[in-house]
């Protein structure tokens, strides 16, 4: 439930502001108790926050989120002494002295607090307003990011994956390419050595020592593609 949401339930729990669409006129109306609700609309309630700010705030590094007091510093929502805003209303209704007081005797001591202090409900609304509208400009602002860097995680790990894919095909046509290369040299050495041999027997008519080299295995230390 936003600020906006929870004050208008105070409000209207209390009797003390019925909130309207703009279209609408302020019309006074009385109650039964002879409260004053006056009627007002959201557009008179309008405040005006510090955007830049909260965009600073929102550029910050991606694993940085801000609490709430700072956003709505940036927001230029800053408490002052003795000003009402939403944050002291919710203070008077949750003290001590107003516990477990009925509606009647909690709704009249925010009436008398508010007259002595010349503080008005539209005031208080308009804070609550101008809060609500800070954090919800900075909750965006995050979540857009949050949105771009999911995106971006997902391009890079689908980039990955193409990679993998195609180290893992480089690597089965490397494996492949080797072990046609062993083949054939076994073949060729195994005809090498049978040329060899028949020169071998030639030669043996002639020579009463052998000339020929037959090598029908390579050095254990010689490089060679595996069979």
């Amino acid at each position: 439930m936003s600020l906006l949401e929870k004050l208008r339930n105070v409000g209207q729990q209390f009797g003390l502001v019925r909130v309207v669409a703009s279209q609408l006129s302020p019309t006074p109306t009385v109650t039964p108790h002879k409260l004053t609700t006056r009627t007002i609309t959201l557009k008179d309630l309008d405040a005006e926050i510090e955007a830049q700010e909260l965009k600073t705030l929102g550029q910050l590094p991606s694993d940085v989120l801000v609490e709430v007091e700072q956003v709505l510093l940036a927001a230029g929502i800053k408490p002052g002494k003795g000003s009402w805003s939403v944050t002291r209303l919710q203070q008077v209704i949750g003290s001590d002295a107003l516990k477990n007081q009925d509606r009647k005797h909690i709704q009249a001591e925010i009436l008398n607090q508010l007259a002595a202090d010349k503080a008005s409900v539209e005031d208080i609304v308009r804070d609550a307003l101008a809060r609500d509208r800070a954090i919800d400009t900075y909750d965006a602002m995050v979540h857009r990011k949050m949105v771009e860097r999911q995106e971006l995680r997902q391009r890079r790990c689908t980039e990955i994956e193409d990679q993998i894919a195609a180290l893992q095909e480089e690597s089965g046509r490397l494996a492949q390419e080797s072990k046609a290369d062993g083949q054939h040299f076994h073949d060729w050495h195994r005809k090498k050595v049978g040329y060899e041999i028949e020169m071998a027997k030639a030669i043996n008519y002639i020579l009463d020592k052998p000339v020929i080299t037959i090598e029908e295995h390579l050095p254990e230390n010689e490089a060679r593609p595996a069979r």
